[in-house]
């Protein structure tokens, strides 16, 4: 540091002291040689005969044109330490506004963190998501509870579908894999054995986008991955045809059937 800080001290009032004693000042302190220094605005709150000193200073104004607001050592044209607030609009010009957390409260802004992970944006941000709705061939009926049951023997199937969009704005719909749930296990001779990932260009006629040959027969979710992620974009709807192996001696009772999706370019 160069030479003692040199200023103003600002003393108004009645009291007896006041020609010697202020709570406010304007400061300069040299910083390096030639009188290269900052400014800053000292503000004493206590009441008392103290004076206003440099620990006491509320903004700083380097000599490089950083502004400090409750630091005296601002890194950026603008360094505030502490809460702020705009009665306006705040213009950012085009720019961006870094080191943002993710929201909390509904008047919080959204990173852009947070929306990929609500979107699914990204194959890091994939998500799991429930069947919109089904329909069978007969071979499943619903037994309740959303679980559909199969009630004839033979290989019967039901169908899932989603409706997710498949593209949004640049962005395509890729699946990942498949997972099913049974809520009653199968055995031997009742199993989930064929899923069939199907696509419709139309919405009409669907046809097979990946198929997998897995028995399942365990309580709980059994997933399985696709070869590589695929690319639904193309499809206006697409859904899974599931196949079981029923001999009519006990249930199969599926709870769920999920699609591990992502949104990317």
């Amino acid at each position: 540091m160069g030479s003692a800080p040199t200023g103003i001290l600002f003393s108004t009032g009645t009291n007896a002291d006041s020609s010697t004693r202020g709570k406010g000042a304007l400061v300069y302190e040299a910083m390096a040689g030639w009188n290269v220094g900052d400014f800053h605005f000292l503000q004493n709150s206590v009441a008392d005969a103290s004076i206003a000193t440099l620990s006491d200073a509320v903004m700083t104004i380097k000599n490089n044109g950083n502004v400090g607001i409750g630091t005296t050592s601002p890194a950026t044209k603008l360094d505030v330490n502490g809460a702020g607030s705009f009665a306006g609009a705040l213009d950012m010009n085009s720019h961006q506004i870094n080191e943002v957390t993710d929201p909390t409260s509904a008047q919080d802004a959204a990173t852009k963190n947070y929306v990929d992970k609500i979107n699914a944006i990204g194959s890091a941000n994939a998500q799991w998501r429930s069947f919109s709705g089904w329909n069978s061939d007969g071979g499943f009926k619903s037994s309740g509870g959303g679980r559909i049951e199969n009630v004839s023997t033979g290989s019967p199937y039901f169908v899932t579908y989603w409706d997710l969009p498949t593209t949004m704005g640049d962005l395509k719909l890729y699946i990942k894999g498949v997972r099913i749930a049974l809520k009653i296990a199968g055995d031997g001779s009742n199993y989930i054995t064929d899923i069939f990932l199907r696509g419709s260009t139309t919405g009409g006629t669907y046809t097979n986008v990946d198929s997998h040959t897995k028995n399942i027969s365990a309580i709980g979710y059994t997933a399985y991955s696709l070869a590589s992620d695929t690319d639904m974009s193309s499809y206006r709807k697409f859904g899974c045809d599931i196949t079981a192996v029923s001999n009519g001696a006990s249930k199969i009772q599926v709870m769920d059937v999920q699609m591990n999706y992502y949104y990317a370019p």
